[in-house]
């Protein structure tokens, strides 16, 4: 929260002409060697109201997974969402520049639903329909939060194949394999890269 607040302050201050899209997720830009935005658009919002709701969510909701799966785990299915919810958008929506950390926090959402009890599943069950609604919403990036979901969901079902094995080993495989699922994160945004160079006749 506290980096999201930080790529915040040029928007603030004005530091530029279009602050809002300078770190956004945006095909063309990324094509062009602007390569940083594919993680720099995980922490920019586009105005103050983007940035509460989501603040609002990684405050709230991530502490409960954290303690859960530890702060590094944590991090990891972070940076796997991020990937997803990266590689989705410059698949889907080449064109249109998409920022914000709810693939991130939707990634939580999709890991939390395998691994917590039953009575909090029901209760993620409810938020995950809520953004399902919410990703149909003009404007909203529903490939983004797809794509995250679909990496916490990953994370979630190798942490909780770690809890049927005899003798238990909560994390064992998902500690073992979370660099798999780091690398075909970042095959699905090379991929998606790939997708629309020029020369393989389809537009930029």
């Amino acid at each position: 929260m506290v980096i999201c607040g930080l790529a915040f302050v040029p928007q603030i201050l004005n530091l530029n002409g279009q602050p809002q899209l300078a770190y956004a997720l945006y095909g063309p830009a990324i094509a062009a060697g602007e390569w940083w935005r594919i993680f720099t658009s995980w922490v920019e919002h586009d105005g103050a109201v983007h940035l509460v709701a989501n603040g609002t969510s990684i405050l709230g909701f991530g502490p409960f997974i954290e303690r859960r799966i530890g702060s590094v785990r944590l991090a990891v299915v972070s940076l796997i969402a991020g990937l997803g919810s990266s590689a989705f958008p410059l698949f889907f929506d080449w064109n249109r520049p998409t920022l914000g950390a709810s693939g991130i926090i939707i990634g939580w959402l999709g890991a939390g639903l395998l691994i917590v009890e039953p009575r909090w599943r029901r209760v993620l069950g409810q938020w995950a329909i809520f953004n399902v609604l919410v990703s149909l919403v003009p404007g909203v990036s529903w490939a983004g939060h797809l794509g995250g979901f679909i990496g916490g969901l990953g994370c979630g079902a190798l942490i909780r194949k770690s809890d049927t094995v005899v003798p238990p080993a909560r994390f064992a495989l998902f500690d073992r394999l979370a660099p798999v699922l780091i690398a075909l994160g970042g095959i699905a945004v090379w991929a998606a890269l790939q997708f629309h160079l020029p020369g393989r006749g389809l537009p930029r």
